[in-house]
């Protein structure tokens, strides 16, 4: 593990969990019996000599901790070094959810244990962001700033595309970025060039709620008046409009493709309360969930799990059938997204990111904002 990821991890497990206000500032953590030396060398023995996954070592190590200590949460008695092996060395699947906020903040948090794991300034107020991989992309105001993901620098304003004006939506696959703007305009980047030039930009038929880049050579918009346009990132020119999908009757506010390697499909959700299935070869519309009496803010899907949150509620459905598995209430939920088979996040209004056991109705935990949560993203390392 390199210097730079045990020093970034470091420092967000030292943080205490945050429960509010500017900075993530919370209670102090609890005093207790630390883990012992032995159990330290013990444990990494058995890594080291591959008698037991590292997943089943991790959760024996935590359960014995939590024994001895009598403590609720065994993760503050983990010696710093040891923490960080289990969550960057060996990659256990983390969930790492970001958030963003006109206040001007891009925050990352590790839902494994709970923690702050960067806290990123913007120079201006940021609409929305993209997490990847290697790094978090803020669209702002005024352009898009960029943070390493493990060592929670900011990138050099060199080594990113030169966008001009506001940035009102953005996402990146791969090595293709595309940014949607304020004056109705889509300019798409391939990243992995050095001078990174930009491809367009291309005027949209109507203000752009959403964009997505469905595949390295396609790119959707989601419109004001509920068309869907359809662009080929194609070649090295500009993109060019191949398709409308026209079913929705107010803007299309958020979009997700599944299985974008054959046979995509595309999910979308719009201000007129529904969200519908689509065959994204053919442009067919398979189903429409109708279920909202608010418009649909936001939507994330995983394996059969829906999730869409609206102005007054976040609900979960079953995406092979349209029928609704719960609902949950979060007032003013303006970002969701699925954890798990069992789990769903919802972030609103009211500066919380709520983490919810969905068939109980239940909220797990609880992680506190400095402001409203404007968008949400979800990535597993």
């Amino acid at each position: 593990m390199g210097n730079r990821q045990i020093e970034a991890y470091k420092q967000a497990a030292g943080q205490p969990q945050p429960s509010g206000g500017e900075g993530g500032e919370g209670a102090p953590k609890k005093k207790g019996a630390s883990a012992s030396g032995a159990d330290t060398k013990a444990f990494l023995e058995e890594l080291e000599a591959g008698r037991i996954k590292w997943r089943n070592a991790a959760l024996a190590f935590l359960q014995g901790t939590h024994a001895r200590t009598g403590e609720h949460s065994a993760v503050s008695h983990l010696p710093v070094d040891l923490l960080s092996t289990i969550v960057f060395m060996f990659r256990p699947s983390v969930p790492l959810v970001a958030t963003c906020c006109p206040s001007g903040v891009v925050r990352v948090w590790e839902l494994n244990f709970m923690r702050l794991v960067h806290s990123f300034p913007t120079s201006n107020a940021a609409y929305t962001m993209k997490i990847t991989d290697r790094m978090v992309i803020g669209g702002l105001q005024r352009g898009i700033e960029a943070w390493d993901l493990w060592d929670g620098k900011q990138r050099p304003a060199a080594s990113l595309p030169a966008v001009q004006g506001t940035v009102w939506c953005v996402d990146a696959k791969r090595d293709t970025l595309a940014c949607a703007h304020t004056d109705r305009t889509l300019t798409v980047w391939d990243l992995s060039g050095a001078r990174k030039e930009p491809r367009g930009p291309v005027a949209c038929s109507d203000w752009v709620h959403c964009v997505l880049v469905a595949a390295a050579d396609l790119v959707l918009c989601g419109l004001r008046g509920g068309v869907i346009e359809v662009w080929s990132a194609a070649g090295t020119g500009a993109p060019t409009r191949v398709r409308k999908l026209e079913k929705h009757n107010e803007a299309v506010t958020c979009m997700q493709v599944l299985n974008p390697a054959g046979g995509a499909r595309l999910v979308t959700g719009s201000y007129d309360t529904t969200l519908k299935l689509w065959d994204l070869d053919t442009g067919a519309c398979l189903r429409t969930f109708t279920d909202h009496t608010a418009g649909v803010l936001s939507l994330c899907v995983k394996g059969d799990i829906l999730v869409s949150g609206s102005g007054n509620n976040v609900k979960v459905w079953n995406l092979s059938t349209g029928e609704v598995r719960q609902t949950l209430p979060h007032d003013e939920a303006l970002c969701v997204s699925v954890l798990d088979d069992a789990h769903v996040i919802s972030g609103g209004a009211d500066a919380e990111v709520r983490v919810w056991d969905f068939e109980a109705g239940n909220v797990v935990t609880t992680l506190h904002n400095s402001s409203q949560v404007f968008y949400m993203e979800m990535i597993y390392l």
